[in-house]
């Protein structure tokens, strides 16, 4: 948003701002209803003709305790499917901030 605001795209660098802000108030709003105690993520993505928007969000024993979102470009004609596919891959490879499950016996008994 700041580099297109310097290089006067003044038209991008809103629309940017207000997807920043979309964002912000979308996950200040959301509640997290996870059945168990496992930690899981949580990925998002959005689209239009020019960017794509993925956040990832951490819920860690039901509880959100943070997020991440990433901002790409020229992407228009890859399917959300492989961008998707290919985020994930990236994004966990060397990553140690893994969501674990609990190992929690009483749950799987019958």
């Amino acid at each position: 948003m700041k580099q297109a605001s310097e290089e006067q795209r003044y038209e991008e660098a809103a629309a940017l701002r207000d997807k920043m802000i979309a964002i912000e108030n979308i996950s200040q709003k959301q509640k997290v209803s996870n059945l168990n105690d496992n930690n899981i993520d949580v990925i998002g993505i959005a689209r239009n003709d020019l960017y794509v928007c993925i956040e990832v969000f951490f819920v860690r024993g039901s509880k959100m305790i943070g997020r991440e979102h990433f901002f790409l470009n020229d992407l228009v004609d890859e399917k959300t499917s492989e961008i998707l596919s290919s985020f994930i891959k990236q994004y966990y490879i060397g990553n140690e901030n893994v969501p674990r499950q609990n190992n929690d016996r009483r749950r799987n008994r019958r």
